[in-house]
């Protein structure tokens, strides 16, 4: 993979270098795509799972190539992980503008508090694959959570 296209791919597009946050940035858009994805056309569960699957791996390939071009691991610019756990965050979701907002706002407090498991998996020398599966675990979580809430009520 080129320079030029695992940075894109792993900065999504640009997202990454925005002042103030870039994570926080590129986890908005990301709620907005995945909304807009699921409920405005209608794509269920079982397709934005192949996608945040295939985008996972892409974003991890990526991701490596970035971090191996420019010597820097896990950094702040790198925010296709945000965006695959804001997917994977909001794969349960009901459609609900409440829902949307708890999936955003629960995966920021995960992915920037990082308890448990999450900090497992936030280390340098877990490289890319580091950088990629904390935020995955973040979005897993608050699924379940989503998915528990819609399950019992």
């Amino acid at each position: 993979m080129s320079k030029f296209i695992s940075k894109l791919i792993a900065t999504c597009f640009g997202l990454g270098f925005l002042p103030f946050g870039p994570g926080t940035w590129t986890s908005v858009v990301a709620a907005v795509f995945w909304f807009y994805f699921r409920k405005s056309l209608g794509v269920g569960w079982p397709e934005a799972f192949v996608l945040i699957i295939t985008l996972s791996l892409l974003g991890w390939g990526a991701t490596y190539f970035y971090e191996k071009a420019t010597g820097r691991v896990d950094a702040s610019e790198v925010v296709i992980d945000e965006w695959v756990g804001m997917g994977l965050a909001m794969l349960s979701f009901d459609g609900s503008l409440w829902q949307l907002g708890a999936a955003f706002i629960g995966f920021r407090i995960l992915d920037i508090w990082k308890p448990g498991p999450i900090r497992y998996f936030d280390r340098p020398e877990m490289g890319a694959l580091g950088t990629m599966l904390d935020d995955l675990f973040a979005g897993l979580i608050v699924c379940a959570g989503i998915g528990i809430f819609n399950y019992v009520r």
